[in-house]
């Protein structure tokens, strides 16, 4: 446990393997973030350089983090056994990439601001909006619940094939 804030402004990666940052976690460089086996940030977790954050939900249980990627690098949440909360903003050209997989959820807004496009991958449960309002794209599919909106601004695309979809689809922006 770290009760403070943990940065990173070198190449380096910042790797968090079931530990709790009472702080939030910064990385400002080439290297990348990456959260899983129930690590948590309180604070939120922040990349604003190249690199990616990654954040993989392994174990039974809550990770809680909300994550702005300011940089080139994407944004990837991967709800294998356990659930995730918070929102993701990335505001480059980096991609966001969520998989939720079936018995567990995804809780919180995404926003994409680049020219980066926002997947959904969903099996589980995803409740929350997602929007995209650069230039990329929007695809959720899958055969879980997805309860929220998805939204997108031209020139970029949206499509989708998750049957239970209850919200707006493809909402033009």
């Amino acid at each position: 446990m770290v009760n403070g804030e943990v940065s990173e402004t070198g190449n380096g990666n910042i790797t968090i393997i079931g530990g709790r940052i009472g702080g939030g976690v910064s990385e400002a460089d080439g290297g990348n973030l990456v959260l899983r086996n129930g690590g948590s940030a309180n604070g939120g977790l922040e990349e604003s350089g190249a690199g990616s954050v990654t954040v993989t939900v392994d174990i039974p249980g809550v990770v809680n983090a909300d994550i702005t990627e300011s940089g080139g690098g994407n944004v990837i949440v991967i709800a294998s056994s356990g659930s995730y909360e918070g929102s993701i903003i990335e505001n480059a050209g980096g991609n966001v990439e969520i998989t939720v997989d079936a018995g567990v959820s995804f809780k919180g807004n995404v926003e994409e601001f680049g020219r980066g496009d926002v997947t959904a991958d969903i099996s589980g449960t995803y409740e929350g909006n997602l929007a995209e309002y650069g230039v990329g794209n929007v695809d959720t599919a899958g055969d879980g619940i997805f309860k929220g909106n998805s939204e997108h601004q031209l020139p970029g695309t949206c499509a989708n094939s998750i049957a239970d979809f209850q919200g707006t689809i493809c909402n033009l922006l």
